[in-house]
């Protein structure tokens, strides 16, 4: 995915800090490796090619030297994956059908049957 899809109120998860720029300054507080923010804002970076984005759960004051609140660097974020998990795999563990129940139970008893019937 491009950050050119990326969006106001997307859920992304910060995969890198550095501290550069307005960060080094003190009293700026920065995204945490491995937390999930959702964007607040976007807009072009002065610094890197692409977008520099604000976070709902991140909130610096004015900076300074242009009375902005400083941005993130989109390379550092990567979209969270949302992925659909379904439970019936466990639902059939816990409520067998009868095939089900009658294959387990033909496992069982070939299990313990010789597989080699001696000569005699």
């Amino acid at each position: 995915m491009s950050y050119q899809d990326w969006h106001v109120g997307m859920r992304v998860v910060c995969v890198k800090r550095q501290e550069v720029g307005r960060a080094r300054d003190e009293g700026v507080s920065l995204p945490t490796i491995g937390n999930v923010y959702t964007i607040r804002d976007i807009e072009p970076c002065d610094y890197w090619p692409g977008v520099c984005i604000r976070l709902n759960e991140v909130r610096n004051g004015p900076h300074h030297l242009d009375g902005q609140e400083p941005s993130f660097y989109h390379g550092w974020f990567r979209p969270v994956q949302t992925r659909k998990t379904s439970i019936a795999q466990f639902e059939r563990l816990l409520n067998p059908s009868k095939e089900d129940t009658l294959r387990e139970l033909e496992a069982e008893i070939f299990e313990h049957e010789p597989t080699e019937v001696p000569f005699r």
